[in-house]
């Protein structure tokens, strides 16, 4: 195998773990700060609802915000191409790591969960839009 190989096998495997770990933290972050303001004796946030619904809507924007800086500030060409991959992946996790908590763990019932698959699609649409634009911009020069 030639050093060419290996390096271009070396950078698919930092993509695919950068991939899987921004994903995860995408998920994470804000369901730490949702679990905070959150009662689970009264099964209700601590704090208003609406207040509740728009402090978690702006740690998701500022955390997705953040993690697709970082994954695609990584990337060199095929913004398109990976655009679609994390946002895809991004999508499946999330939607998978709520299953796991709200309909496994916390036993709140599928009607509980169901939301989620319009939650999550920002990972998708956003991810898929901003490696649209990357390729666009890139393509022009």
């Amino acid at each position: 195998m030639s050093e060419k190989n290996i390096d271009r096998n070396k950078i698919q495997l930092n993509q695919i773990i950068r991939t899987i770990l921004f994903g995860f933290l995408i998920w994470f972050i804000p369901a730490l700060v949702a679990t905070l303001l959150w009662d689970v004796t009264k099964n209700e946030p601590i704090i208003d609802i609406l207040w509740f619904n728009a402090v978690l809507g702006a740690v998701w924007s500022l955390n997705f915000a953040l993690f697709a800086f970082l994954y695609f500030k990584g990337l060199r060409d095929d913004y398109s191409k990976y655009g679609l991959i994390a946002g895809v992946n991004w999508y499946i996790m999330n939607f998978l790591l709520d299953f796991l908590v709200v309909v496994l763990i916390l036993k709140l019932g599928i009607s509980a969960f169901l939301p989620g698959i319009l939650v999550y699609i920002n990972n998708l649409v956003l991810a898929v839009m901003i490696g649209y634009l990357l390729n666009k911009k890139f393509q022009n020069k």
